[in-house]
């Protein structure tokens, strides 16, 4: 009998389906020519509720994936009015076509964490990947705010 091995890139994928507390905007897959990744997988997340402090945002980020240990990741930080965002890192070894063409390379998954759905998703569109003023996530915020508030009604 062969052992099925399920990969890390499918047990993250998994575990923030499932999380009623993550909203998962997109994810990104680049296939560099050269470096030591065959595969680069970026996963875009934010919390369903809006964050803003730094040591909530490390709290949720850590729990995110449950069980499966990061190799690697970024704290969240606030450096005077910006607020740094933080990152998962996973890597694992590649098998199938992918790894053909590979030879001994790799895939590195990052799950990148942002505050709320709407830095998320600029993020996606390329704004505020790594940081953000905290007078702008909070003006974001109130955007979110009166966007619920209407779509309640």
């Amino acid at each position: 009998m062969t052992e099925t091995t399920v990969s890390k890139l499918s047990i993250v994928r998994e575990a923030l389906k499932k999380d009623p507390e993550v909203v998962v905007l997109g994810e990104t897959i680049e296939i560099p020519d050269a470096g030591p990744w065959a595969e680069l997988v970026n996963i875009i997340v934010a919390p369903k509720q809006p964050l803003r402090a730094a040591d909530l945002l490390q709290h949720f980020m850590k729990e995110l994936v449950a069980g499966l240990e990061p190799n690697q990741s970024d704290r969240f930080f606030v450096v005077g009015t910006i607020l740094g965002f933080g990152k998962l890192y996973f890597d694992e070894e590649i098998s199938g076509t992918l790894a053909a063409h590979a030879r001994s390379r790799g895939r590195r998954i990052w799950v990148s964490v942002y505050p709320n759905v709407l830095v998320a998703a600029l993020a996606l569109q390329g704004q505020y990947i790594y940081s953000i003023e905290l007078n702008t996530l909070l003006q974001y915020e109130m955007i979110l705010l009166h966007l619920r508030e209407a779509l309640a009604k």
